[in-house]
Formats: structure tokens, sequence, C-alpha cells
């Protein structure tokens, strides 16, 4: 009962004001983005206040499936802001449940503090990671934004087998990327796929990107 008064609350607080879009999801980027199409416009939707592992991070994909089942319906954007990349940062409910909360709440995204301070946010990612929900089961889960970076222990890597990485399948690029929208995979004319990093090295011959930790999301 708790949770429902702060979704209530929630929901008042970040509506009061703002700008509300229905319509139905046409495509699914990652854990927390995704395109609406409300009244034949495409809209480019990321979710508030959370940020979730990288497609290419353990449990990035089961983040991607989650958002998509319950996305198959109309859903109800509430807008707050408009983020550099021109996307419509927002909180997104179906029927009557809190999307980025439930990401949270069920251990596939950060709290992202960087630009959120809501407490149900933050004790949602509290309660998760006490329970070891999700992606609080690793003993060393890297968060999104340091992936992204490049800050983190490196050996993580070397002893993680779950992690995935960025490769071009020809040979008009020599390295492997811990992101997808490095500048250095621009030169890719082929397909890119997601591969190991024992992949990447041994079968493609590809070596790390200096350039991926230079690039921010």
């Amino acid at each position: 009962m708790l949770h429902v008064i702060f979704l209530i609350v929630f929901a008042l607080s970040a509506s009061l004001h703002a700008q509300e879009l229905t319509g139905i999801v046409s495509r699914v980027t990652d854990g927390d983005s995704f395109e609406l199409l409300s009244s034949g416009q495409p809209t480019r939707i990321r979710l508030f206040g959370i940020d979730c592992p990288e497609i290419n991070q353990p449990y990035g994909d089961s983040a991607k499936y989650f958002l998509q089942t319950f996305l198959a319906d109309s859903v109800s954007v509430i807008v707050r802001d408009i983020d550099k990349y021109g996307r419509t940062v927002a909180d997104v409910f179906y029927r009557d449940t809190l999307i980025n909360y439930s990401m949270i709440s069920n251990g596939l995204a950060w709290h992202y503090k960087k630009y959120s301070n809501e407490p149900m946010l933050a004790e949602a990612e509290q309660d998760a990671k006490a329970n070891l929900i999700g992606l609080w089961k690793d003993p060393n889960p890297i968060a999104p934004w340091d992936w992204r970076s490049g800050n983190y222990d490196r050996s993580i890597i070397q002893t993680n087998t779950t992690l995935k990485f960025f490769i071009c399948v020809g040979k008009e690029n020599n390295s492997y990327h811990t992101i997808h929208f490095c500048p250095d995979l621009e030169t890719c004319k082929s397909s890119t796929i997601l591969v190991t990093m024992s992949e990447a090295q041994e079968v493609y011959q590809k070596n790390n990107c200096p350039k991926c930790i230079q690039s921010t999301n």
C-alpha cells in the first residue's frame, strides 16, 4: 500500500503542468529507451531517473526484453525534459504501473542519481540490492555510466565471460568496442555484431578501441 501511495504522489508531481503523450511503442532500443508513435508521429523516449545496462553488458538484453513485455500495448508518457540527444525524458506508465520504478525494483536498472533525486527510485534500488535481485546477483556489477566512460577495473572484464563487445565483421575496422556509438565504428561498411572478448581477439583479430573511453552517452 505504501508503494501505491508513493506512485500516486510521484505521478501527480511529475504530471503537474507537464505534457502527456499516449501512443503505441514502435521500437525498443534498450532497457531505458524506446520509440513512441503518438498521433502518427515518432518520438524517442528516454525513461527518467534510471540507467540500464548497455546491450553488451550482463543483463542488458534482459532489461530490453523486460521493457518490451511492458510496452506491447498503449502507454502513457509524462514528459519531464528533452535531453541533449533530442530524446524526450519521461515517466512512462503502463496502466497503473510506473515502468521507471519497475525496471529498478526488478534489478534491471540503476537509479540515475546524476539526474534524479527521487526517494522512491533510490529506495527501489536499495531494496533490489539488499535482496540480490537481477543485476545485483553479480558481485561486481559495472554501472552503465562507468561502462561507457571506461571507469572500471579492467580485470573484471578479463574474468567475466558474459560481457560482449561490438565489432565490425569486415577488415575496415580493427577494434572491439564497448559502446555501439563509438566514432571509430562509423568506418564499418559491413555488419556489426556482438562477441565475447576472446572471440574478438582470437577469431576476428581485433584490438581494444581507445576511442570508446573518450565517448560517453
